[in-house]
C-alpha cells in the first residue's frame, strides 16, 4: 500500500510541478531547476518507501537500533561522502541530485539485507525453541 500511495502522490506532484513550485518563486530558471529535483526525488521516493517499510517492520518486531542506524550512515553519510567526492569532482547540479536515489538505493539495499538476516536468525532461534 506504500508504494502504491507513494507512486500515486508522485505522478500527482510530478503533474503538477511547475504551479507548485511557482508558489514559491516566479522565476522560471528556479522553477526550471525545481523541476529537476523533483524529478529525480519522485523518481527514487518508491525506493526511499522500500527504506521506511523495511526500517518499520525491524521496528516492529523490536530490533530498532540497526535499521536507525543503517538509515542514519546509509542517507546521512552517503549524502556528505557524496559532496566531498563525486560532487565536488564535477560540481554539476546533476550531479548533486543523484545522491538522493545512490543513497536510498544503497540505504534500502542495506536494511533489505538486515531484514532478511534478522528474519533468518529469529525464524531459526524459534525452530530451535520448538
Amino acid at each position: 500500500m506504500d508504494v502504491g500511495v507513494t507512486l500515486v502522490a508522485s505522478l500527482g506532484i510530478l503533474a503538477f510541478g511547475r504551479p507548485l513550485l511557482g508558489l514559491f518563486t516566479g522565476d522560471s530558471q528556479i522553477v526550471s531547476l525545481g523541476m529537476i529535483r523533483l524529478r529525480f526525488i519522485l523518481a527514487a521516493e518508491v525506493i526511499n518507501a522500500v527504506m521506511e517499510i523495511m526500517s518499520g517492520a525491524m521496528r516492529g518486531y523490536g530490533y530498532s537500533l540497526v535499521p536507525a542506524v543503517l538509515t542514519f550512515v546509509g542517507v546521512c553519510g552517503i549524502r556528505i561522502g557524496w559532496v566531498y567526492t563525486a560532487f565536488r569532482a564535477s560540481g554539476t547540479f546533476f550531479t548533486l541530485m543523484m545522491v538522493y536515489p545512490v543513497s536510498w538505493v544503497a540505504t534500502a539495499a542495506a536494511l533489505v539485507f538486515a531484514y532478511l538476516h534478522y528474519m533468518r536468525t529469529h525464524h531459526l532461534r524459534q525452530g530451535q525453541a520448538a
